[in-house]
C-alpha cells in the first residue's frame, strides 16, 4: 500500500511541475507574440498603447508563475533548475528559453 501511496505522490508532483512549466510557456510564447505585435510597422497609435498595457499585465503574471515554477522545482527529485524572472523577461526568442526544449512533447524525439 505505501508503494503505491508514493507512486501517487510522485505522479500528483510531477504533474504540478508539468503544468507549471505548460503555463509558463505559454505565457512566455504570447509576450514574444505581443512584442512581434508591437514591432510591425502599420499598427496605430490606440494598438499600441493597448498592447503595452497588456504587457504589463503579462509581466506581472509571468511573476508569479516563475515563483510557482520555482516552488514547484525545488520539490521534484532530483530538483529542476531555477528561474529568474528578469532573465526570463529578457528572451526575445524562444531558443533562448532552454527549459522548454525539455516539455513533455519533444518533436526532437518523433520521427
Amino acid at each position: 500500500m505505501t508503494s503505491v501511496y508514493q507512486e501517487a505522490l510522485k505522479y500528483i508532483c510531477e504533474r504540478t511541475y508539468w503544468r507549471a512549466l505548460d503555463k509558463l510557456h505559454c505565457l512566455v510564447v504570447q509576450q514574444l507574440f505581443e512584442l512581434q505585435k508591437l514591432n510591425v510597422s502599420h499598427t496605430g497609435y490606440k494598438m499600441r498603447t493597448h498592447i503595452a498595457k497588456s504587457l504589463q499585465v503579462r509581466s506581472k503574471t509571468i511573476k508569479k508563475t516563475v515563483a510557482n515554477y520555482n516552488a514547484v522545482a525545488v520539490t521534484m527529485n532530483p530538483s529542476k533548475p531555477m528561474l529568474d524572472w528578469s532573465e526570463v523577461m529578457h528572451y526575445a526568442f524562444l531558443e533562448e528559453f532552454s527549459l522548454l526544449q525539455n516539455t513533455r512533447n519533444n518533436v526532437r524525439q518523433k520521427p
